[in-house]
């Protein structure tokens, strides 16, 4: 968990996005699908996920309820789903 924590406040030092933009969950599972090995790298995680409407609070819960499902770990490396594609 302490790897989730530290991936999510890599999130928060990055700069603010629009209040317009909106996302959904099934938008960000896609996007780390498409990501080499399905996995965000901590070192990456705010200047790929918050240009596309990403913000910090949506991706801590989209992150939480993906880990609570055992869905995705994170871990030294960063972010990575164990859905779908990436099982």
């Amino acid at each position: 968990m302490r790897g989730a924590v530290a991936f999510l406040c890599l999130l928060s030092v990055a700069g603010h996005v629009s209040a317009q933009a909106t996302t959904t969950k099934d938008e960000f599972i896609a996007f780390v699908e498409k990501q080499d090995n399905c996995l965000i790298a901590e070192k990456d995680a705010a200047a790929l996920l918050e240009p596309l409407g990403f913000t910090q609070d949506v991706v801590r819960g989209y992150v939480d309820e993906l880990l609570t499902d055992g869905l995705a770990v994170v871990d030294e490396t960063g972010f990575k789903l164990k859905t779908g594609k990436c099982s």
